[in-house]
């Protein structure tokens, strides 16, 4: 478990004595059990339930509700059920982060970096770190380091993590509706064409290069994400994928030096919907601003099953998010989810598979 902390007024951390474990029934939303790492610096405050319960006056009670200290002790609840700390600091202790991980996604992806940076965080094993943000209402861009993000319209596209003992982690956002198309068709090139003996990810945000070099022991995660543009990404990474597994069915040397890939599998929408999809024909009567705690099915990620099949592992195939709308931010965001929480699930199964491939490295 989390070392124990408190909530100070301005919506951060402060980490307590591991001897001191006392819950204040009274100010629940004051002082908490367990950590929250609300004092990570890659927090966003619009996915911390713990500042949002901070928030009010609320409108109403579902508002009441959704803005509570025990949604954001429900959702800590999930992750140190799946024991999401001590998998990744398991991972660290046997080395497995030594290496250079890429997380190429949308906000979902964006997600899964907060919690693994986050876990990474709280262990002491984050050496040093740069942010390139963007500020919705302000419109100004800058890279911004040791910087908390501490307001909502704040957010980031691309994040570079230095690990302590070796390895990095970037998170890039995907990329304009114009760009897609280009960088596609190289990625498919390097794969199915020139099967070039290194493979160089796409890399943007002033980060020094354009290009970031791949290694045999390195990682990437691809996700196609959520928007509209999602069907050119999953017919990229099949063919791309498609390519390298026929290569090596075909027993050739191509792509032998080329990094590990995953594909992190999309959320789940649980809106107040027919099939829980925005956008679809509302239920009548139900609060547009809670979410259903289950639904019928993921759209996005079955897609994702039928398309990928076989080709590449997935991550989190083992969470059933169809059961986890309680999880959701809410305030009308069925999508994304309350952090801690759900990611974390996410940010454990990827440091799962990287003991693994250290393991067939070593």
């Amino acid at each position: 478990r989390y070392l124990p902390v408190d909530i100070t007024s301005d919506g951060f951390a402060v980490r307590r004595s591991k001897y001191e474990n006392v819950v204040n029934k009274k100010h629940d939303h004051m002082m908490l059990s367990s950590y929250t790492y609300s004092n990570c610096p890659f927090t966003m405050a619009k996915f911390s339930q713990y500042q949002l319960a901070k928030e009010g006056p609320f409108t109403s009670e579902t508002d009441k509700m959704i803005n509570s200290a025990m949604r954001a002790e429900m959702a800590l609840d999930l992750s140190n059920n799946a024991k999401a700390y001590e998998r990744v600091t398991n991972a660290l202790q046997n080395h497995a982060f030594n290496r250079t991980i890429l997380l190429d996604g949308d906000s979902l992806t964006r997600q899964l970096f907060i919690s693994l940076g986050c876990l990474l965080w709280s262990a002491g094993y984050v050496e040093d770190y740069v942010l390139h943000h963007f500020v919705y209402n302000g419109g100004t861009i800058s890279i911004l380091k040791n910087a908390n993000y501490t307001a909502s319209s704040k957010n980031f596209g691309a994040a570079h993590v230095k690990v302590k003992g070796g390895g990095e982690i970037y998170y890039i956002s995907n990329p304009s509706k114009e760009k897609i198309d280009g960088l596609s068709k190289r990625m498919v090139h390097d794969a199915c064409d020139a099967k070039k003996e290194h493979y160089e990810a796409r890399y943007r945000y002033s980060f020094g290069q354009d290009l970031l070099p791949m290694k045999k022991k390195d990682v990437v995660v691809l996700a196609a994400g959520h928007h509209k543009d999602r069907s050119s990404y999953i017919s990229a990474y099949k063919h791309f994928f498609q390519c390298i597994n026929d290569e090596k069915s075909n027993g050739t040397k191509a792509f032998t030096k080329w990094p590990h890939f995953f594909y992190q599998l999309s959320s789940v929408e649980s809106f107040w919907t027919e099939d829980g999809m925005y956008g679809s024909p509302r239920i009548p009567g139900k609060d547009m601003m809670s979410c259903q705690p289950t639904v019928p099915s993921a759209v996005h990620r079955q897609e994702e099953r039928e398309e990928f099949g076989v080709l590449v592992p997935f991550i989190a195939d083992d969470v059933d998010v169809k059961k986890l709308g309680e999880y959701h931010v809410e305030h009308g965001d069925c999508l994304h989810w309350i952090q801690p929480g759900v990611p974390d699930l996410y940010a454990a199964q990827l440091s799962d598979f990287l003991i693994t491939i250290t393991e067939r490295t070593l």
